[in-house]
């Protein structure tokens, strides 16, 4: 899978990804991705490999020289039902990138991978107007929305 933004592509991984995802896994900021947390090259190359069955996970890599620099990925857990999150290197914020794939990968979702509802956790809802706040996450799913003309539901829980 493909997509191109104007800033960005989303894209499977490549082995080359392994120091970038690295980078910003070492030290997940967010709790609930703690779990995630990588610890070397070799925790990062199996990251990459051994992706999950039910599983959406695509590296988000800038345009102009296919770094990446964070990634998206979604849980599908009934046939039209997705949880949905992505990680940036912290590198890279404030710039819209997060806002940019993660609008970009919903309408993936709804218009190529059959969701009809999707939800997402936001644990930090101090800080606001990011693509990883609730009111960011309510943001690209509004925009998903109206991306798609079908009846989908979404749901954002914060904690």
């Amino acid at each position: 899978m493909i997509i191109k933004t104007k800033n960005l592509i989303i894209r499977d991984f490549q082995e080359k990804d392994t120091m970038g995802l690295l980078e910003y896994l070492s030290h997940p900021r967010v709790n609930c991705f703690a779990d995630d947390r990588l610890y070397s090259e070799e925790s990062a190359l199996a990251y990459i490999s051994n992706t999950p069955k039910d599983m959406l996970r695509y590296a988000v890599c800038l345009k102009e020289d296919d770094f990446i620099i964070g990634d998206v990925f979604a849980l599908r857990e009934y046939t039209d039902t997705f949880s949905v999150g992505w990680h940036f290197n912290q590198r890279f914020e404030g710039k819209g990138l997060a806002y940019e794939a993660a609008t970009e990968f919903l309408d993936y979702l709804f218009c190529d991978a059959g969701a009809r509802r999707v939800y997402g956790f936001v644990e930090d809802v101090e800080k606001t107007e990011h693509a990883g706040t609730a009111s960011g996450v309510e943001k690209c799913l509004k925009m998903a929305i109206g991306l798609k003309n079908t009846a989908i539901d979404y749901q954002i829980v914060a904690f």
